[in-house]
């Protein structure tokens, strides 16, 4: 809603989808991948041991069927799927040996009208290297993608064609048939505000024979 502040976040390189009808606030989505923890201490391990590496960014999918306004208020948004730091091996109050790589950026996916705003800001960078002066074999993360896809999205649509005009039958399992559009690809139907089954949609077409016998209506 208007001015909203919603955090969602699947840290660790996971996956966040969101769908809906559109997008406005602050909105704040985040998957990106884990830092890696430091090795050692004090007096602690091998100078020698390689020091982990960062975590890969995940996905952020957001879709939404109208319009997309972010704000810039109170720190703004983000949508962001960032590989994660890598570490170092720590041992006797230096950095030694070969820092771990940082994680690949992760893919961020957003679409709506509006979508290409600059408020509405989207990242997947690649994580960095430790920091150890010896850097062979480590490298930051490779930059990920972002995508801001302003196409409109169809709301699906579903007719029923027959039976029409709400005739009369006393056939407790009858054939329903109709049409769907705008992507709709599963029909649900319900009797009575009851799920009584799903019909697929081909070629645009779906029909539907209930197994159980409907009750009588009035």
């Amino acid at each position: 809603r208007p001015g909203s502040h919603r955090v969602v976040d699947a840290d660790g390189g996971g996956v966040v989808f969101v769908r809906g009808a559109s997008l406005t606030g602050r909105p704040r989505m985040s998957a990106n991948g884990a830092t890696a923890q430091i090795n050692g201490g004090s007096g602690g391990t091998n100078p020698y041991d390689g020091a982990g590496g960062g975590g890969a960014g995940g996905v952020v999918l957001a879709r939404f069927t109208g319009a997309i306004s972010c704000t810039t208020s109170s720190g703004g948004s983000y949508m962001c799927a960032n590989g994660g730091n890598g570490s170092d091996n720590y041992s006797n109050g230096t950095y030694d040996w070969t820092p771990g790589g940082g994680g690949g950026g992760g893919r961020v996916y957003l679409q709506g009208t509006g979508a290409g705003s600059g408020n509405c800001v989207r990242s997947s960078t690649g994580g960095a290297r430790g920091s150890a002066t010896n850097t062979a074999g480590a490298s930051p993360g490779g930059v990920g993608t972002t995508v801001a896809d302003t196409t409109v999205i169809a709301k699906p649509t579903v007719a029923i064609t027959y039976p029409s005009g709400n005739p009369l039958t006393n056939d407790n399992t009858p054939t329903i048939t109709g049409t769907a559009g705008g992507g709709a690809t599963i029909v649900y139907l319900y009797s009575d505000n009851l799920l009584i089954g799903t019909a697929t949609v081909t070629a645009g077409a779906w029909s539907f024979t209930p197994g159980v016998a409907l009750a009588d209506g009035l």
